[in-house]
């Protein structure tokens, strides 16, 4: 074992993951496994927006308690 600070006992195991994760994207493309389609038309329903203003008004919420609170 050497003394380098940066290596350890699971560096060569997570070194194997890493290549055997990489060879398999090569092949297969990083989203074929869970069936995401970069492609695909998105439509938007109300709901996309009220949880888009939801969100913003808590944001903004919460910096107002954070200065004036």
């Amino acid at each position: 074992m050497s003394d380098d600070a940066t290596s350890g006992p699971f560096d060569n195991l997570f070194d194997q993951r890493r290549i055997r994760r990489m060879s398999h994207t090569r092949k297969t493309g990083d989203t074929e496994a869970v069936g995401f389609n970069p492609h695909r038309q998105h439509r938007r329903s109300p709901l996309d927006y009220v949880m888009v203003a939801a969100a913003l008004a808590t944001c903004v919420g919460l910096v107002i308690w954070a200065l004036f609170g």
